[in-house]
């Protein structure tokens, strides 16, 4: 199975990041057993 999660900001000036946004998902995917994770940008 192949999964994609997508990060991002809409307004850069209201201390938002994508970062904290793909921690999130990196933890879920994991708890999900779904371990083979890339970024790409």
């Amino acid at each position: 199975m192949r999964v994609a999660v997508y990060a991002r900001v809409s307004t850069p000036d209201k201390d938002q990041d994508p970062e904290t946004q793909l921690m999130a998902l990196r933890d879920s995917c994991r708890a999900q057993g779904w371990g083979d994770l890339r970024r790409v940008r």
